[in-house]
């Protein structure tokens, strides 16, 4: 009979896309199609000669005997899990239906494999647990609202605290049940909230200010309402950040500034540590420079260098005992010229009496002042000149990374703090503008290095793709801005080059900004692979390409495509120039194909390598968790007070921070209290460097092993090298971003 039925079924299950095979009525395969058999991985003879028991991972003979009399003449879907020749297993959605043929009862059964359908199940339930944990601990209000009845039908609890009722006296609501009838541009709420849920539903993320009144509390917020889709349902999600506080400060700020705006002397408000809150109009037209460029500053900007110290010790002794203080200074415009200013600063006091603010009213008197002494400002000049000529690589450094740190962390905390779109915009404008000139700073440096032949190399075998995959996440961001799509293609799972970690990845910097920077439409492609002992990256850019005429000098100091006065783009010309030198250094070599109007493809060859990659050299994702050292007391010794400002406002948060700006103070406060960790500035003024004063530290009691950080503008190699041999356990070179010093408190307090 088996034999009969096979010859009469066959065709029509080899016809059959899915996996189809019969069962006798005692569980033995009677026919199969090829299907069937690849999935199991038996041929045809082998599968006949098995019983359901043998691939059916599930259940046993009985449940399999009871399944086929159960199924005479019905259907059922059912997932079990079957079991492959090899012994693996899978899970299998069967249908099975009872049939009669000859008065003999079988089972017809189609199989499919839905173990990629489980995973994706599995995927999606772990996906919706992360969202829930993400909902339920976010910092600010998130409602969700039924794209139906817009009504809210779940929410999370910084809901709660933000409306100061629970979760149940909320879902069910409509939002301006929770909101006055008009807001405060007149229109009414019911109308406008539904304006912008209809926005939201169209596709189009909103971004608006909402007013609250709950409990006879106004509660002004800034609200993000937008459509997501969850498992296939569409929902409103609205997230709310409590901005009350804050435009109550900015308010307070306006009126003030609007009524002192009109004086025709110069007006400027500090905090008590001396940081700009406010100038008037006649401030920014005496001085050159816009509100965006000083709020946040110290006035030392002004400084020309003229006004004696002195000067400076008499104003804080008056003003911070409560007393105004009248002088003159000669300052310095943002043009660089000098004026002479007659100022009268004043402490400003709370109801308690205590300082809060200071004011300052200046005047203009540079007409009226004739003593400007042109023989002394020759004689400073012609000083600073022969101090450049004998130490300028590491004064440069040093002076221009120390204002550094100050441009870009206040860049930083600016943009982070404010919401205001053109102070971001500003704030993002000087960040890049200090990020261009920190880049420029340090092309310069290494290729005085490289000349000198003082740049340190350390060849070992790394895996690049880690590398790889970092760089071209750093530019994607750049070129979506230009339009330009950004590939990265590799194949292999690692790629082994025998290379220095550091000069490789600021190889990889130069060639991909280049390539972006050129290109105006079309794209980016980044590709590496192992070409025999020889590992190859090619990038690879559709930009507007090398002239012949330029191809033979591309690779010199200070030299573009675009140059003199037509140039058109941005840049030392210093890039492609490190690029081979560092290529060169890792015994590799570059070259390069271009041609004008296509584009142009760069190759770096570097020597491949067999060995164990040391672990170390992996690049690795910068923490976005900050760890908890509030009981840590931290004490920072720095001259400078704007570096002083802004790493009290990286740090001050997390640490018990203590600043000093000299080195008696910093002994004296040392031998007064216990500190865990010691943040050094290098070069302070006065008769003792930060040397001297780790030295004196070291042999202070209780102070032998406490870590001292060098946090200095010193930042050639020699200069580490001689910190760390001299008192200091740990390092780190101006300027440097928030995250870096919190990576080294991390790495100090760990240890």
């Amino acid at each position: 009979m088996k034999e009969n039925l096979g010859n009469l079924t066959l065709e029509l299950l080899q016809s059959i896309n899915d996996a189809v095979y019969i069962l006798d009525e005692n569980g033995n395969v009677i026919q199969a199609n090829d299907t069937f058999c690849r999935m199991l991985g038996y041929d045809l003879n082998e599968l006949l000669t098995l019983n359901a028991k043998d691939y059916n991972a599930s259940w046993d003979s009985e449940k399999i005997l009871t399944t086929i009399r159960q199924l005479k003449n019905r259907t059922e879907t059912f997932e079990i899990i079957h079991r492959r020749k090899d012994g693996s297993s899978f899970d299998a959605e069967v249908s099975a239906k009872g049939i009669t043929i000859n008065k003999q009862d079988y089972l017809f059964c189609i199989t499919r494999d839905i173990s990629e359908r489980k995973k994706t199940q599995t995927f999606i339930k772990e996906s919706e647990k992360k969202f829930r944990a993400l909902f339920e601990n976010a910092m600010d209000a998130i409602l969700l609202l039924d794209i139906q009845s817009f009504r809210i039908f779940d929410c999370n609890p910084a809901t709660e605290e933000m409306f100061g009722k629970s979760r149940n006296q909320i879902i069910h609501s409509l939002i301006q049940e929770f909101s006055p009838e008009l807001q405060k541009n007149g229109e009414k709420s019911d109308e406008l909230i539904n304006f912008f849920i209809n926005k939201a539903l169209s596709g189009e993320k909103t971004k608006f200010e909402w007013c609250f009144a709950i409990a006879d509390k106004e509660i002004l917020a800034e609200l993000n309402l937008y459509k997501v889709d969850i498992n296939g349902n569409s929902i409103l999600q609205l997230i709310c950040k409590d901005i009350t506080e804050k435009r109550k400060s900015e308010e307070q700020l306006n009126l003030l500034s609007q009524s002192i705006n009109q004086s025709s002397s110069a007006v400027i408000i500090t905090d008590i540590n001396g940081n700009i809150e406010y100038v008037n109009d006649t401030f920014c037209k005496l001085t050159g420079y816009s509100r965006e460029e000083v709020i946040g500053q110290n006035p030392r900007f002004l400084k020309s260098g003229y006004t004696f110290p002195e000067t400076y010790k008499k104003l804080w002794e008056n003003i911070i005992s409560g007393k105004q203080w009248n002088g003159e200074f000669l300052n310095k415009r943002k043009d660089g010229t000098l004026y002479w200013e007659s100022a009268r600063i004043s402490p400003v006091k709370n109801e308690q009496g205590e300082i809060t603010h200071f004011i300052g009213v200046k005047d203009d008197v540079t007409k009226l002042k004739k003593l400007l002494d042109e023989l002394r400002i020759a004689k400073a000049k012609a000083e600073e000149t022969n101090r450049l000529k004998t130490s300028f690589l590491a004064n440069m450094s040093h002076e221009l990374r120390t204002p550094l740190v100050g441009i870009l962390g206040c860049a930083s905390m600016i943009a982070e703090d404010t919401k205001e779109p053109l102070t971001q915009e500003l704030a993002n404008i000087i960040n890049k503008s200090g990020q261009r000139l920190h880049e420029t700073l340090n092309a310069i440096l290494d290729l005085t290095r490289l000349e000198s032949e003082t740049l340190p190399v350390d060849l070992k075998p790394v895996n690049i793709l880690p590398l790889l995959r970092n760089s071209y996440e750093l530019f994607l961001n750049e070129a979506k801005l230009k339009g330009l799509n950004l590939y990265l293609d590799v194949d292999e799972e690692e790629i082994l080059a025998f290379a220095d970690l550091s000069l490789l990845k600021s190889v990889l910097a130069h060639l991909i900004s280049n390539a972006v920077k050129y290109t105006e439409t079309g794209g980016v492609s980044i590709r590496a692979f192992t070409n025999e002992n020889k590992i190859i990256i090619k990038v690879v850019d559709t930009g507007i390409g090398i002239p012949d005429s330029y191809q033979d000098i591309i690779f010199e100091p200070f030299r573009q495509v675009s140059e003199g006065y037509n140039r058109q783009f941005e840049g030392s010309g210093l890039g492609l120039t490190l690029t081979k030198k560092y290529v060169k250094l890792m015994n590799g070599r570059i070259w390069f194909n271009s041609k004008v109007g296509e584009g142009s493809a760069f190759f770096v060859e570097l020597n491949a390598t067999a060995n164990k990659i040391d672990m170390s050299t992996e690049v690795t994702a910068q923490k976005s968790v900050i760890a908890d050292f509030k009981e840590k007391k931290v004490l920072l010794v720095e001259d400078d007070p704007i570096n002083i400002q802004t790493i009290s406002a990286f740090i001050g948060n997390l640490v018990q921070l203590t600043t000093v700006n000299n080195a008696a103070d910093a002994i004296a406060m040392i031998k007064e209290r216990q500190f865990d960790l010691i943040l050094m500035d290098i070069g302070l003024s006065g008769d003792k460097n930060g040397l001297d004063v780790a030295r004196e530290i070291r042999s202070i009691k209780n102070y032998f092993s406490t870590p001292i950080a060098a946090v200095t503008a010193y930042a050639l190699d020699s200069d580490r090298e001689k910190i760390l041999s001299s008192g200091c356990t740990h390092y780190l070179a101006k300027p440097f971003p928030r995250q870096k010093l919190i990576e080294l408190l991390e790495e100090i307090f760990s240890e």
